[in-house]
């Protein structure tokens, strides 16, 4: 429940680990689902001799979302040849929308379909099914769905991303270099993940994949509580 002590009780475990932690290379990585969550770790580790070792190499101590971009989709990107302009929702949604043909917009207008339609689930620039008419989906041959990837497409080409779109990158970097996972397994043998009721199933499958699935996963430990989803 609020106020029970999980987020302490992972801080008080961590601080015990890193005072007989003697690994150099490998590291214990702690994950949160908000900025706010990982502030907090920080910020109590950061009162004892033994959590500060816990904030610096070879320790990850940061969000689902900066681990992904760091070890898996940004490097995979920039290896394409992409200079990484902005991850962030509300610019790369707006600049989208305003290279949208007028015609484009004029459609989603009308039918009530928002900026937030703009959004690829794959390396492929899939956008899923978009209502359409009665009861329909905008066909994916259609001009006004074709533009709407060409934004998407263009906007990556321009260095620019929404957050969640990371996963699809570090999924498509997964998919052809398999090896990575057992790297990070090796570099990362402790997993501890705080308001784990917050995850997102595309963060739960990814983490899964990296850290568990297969052959040798990691020991892992998950913090939350489900009442307190924000999903």
């Amino acid at each position: 429940c609020p106020g029970s002590g999980k987020t302490t009780l992972l801080v008080a475990k961590l601080a015990i680990l890193a005072r007989h932690w003697n690994a150099v290379e490998r590291g214990i990585c702690v994950l949160s689902h908000t900025n706010a969550a990982r502030r907090e770790i920080e910020r109590k580790l950061g009162a004892t001799s033994e959590g500060q070792r816990l904030l610096s190499y070879p320790h990850y101590v940061g969000t689902i979302h900066g681990f992904v971009n760091e070890y898996l989709a940004l490097p995979w990107l920039r290896s394409k040849g992409i200079t990484i302009e902005a991850v962030d929702d509300d610019i790369c949604l707006s600049w989208r929308w305003k290279r949208l043909p007028f015609v484009t917009r004029r459609a989603l207008e009308q039918r009530r379909e928002s900026i937030y339609r703009l959004r690829y689930r794959d390396c492929g620039f899939d956008l899923g099914d978009i209502p359409w008419g009665k009861g329909g989906v905008l066909g994916r041959a259609s001009t006004t769905y074709q533009n709407m990837q060409s934004v998407c497409r263009e906007s990556c080409e321009a260095g620019l991303f929404c957050h969640d779109e990371m996963f699809v990158w570090a999924s498509d970097f997964l998919d052809r270099n398999p090896e990575v996972v057992r790297h990070l397994r090796q570099r990362f043998p402790l997993l501890l993940i705080d308001e784990v009721q917050d995850n997102s199933e595309s963060q739960s499958r990814l983490l899964q994949r990296i850290f568990m699935a297969g052959d040798r996963p990691v020991t892992r430990q998950r913090f939350g509580d489900q009442n307190q989803a924000i999903y």
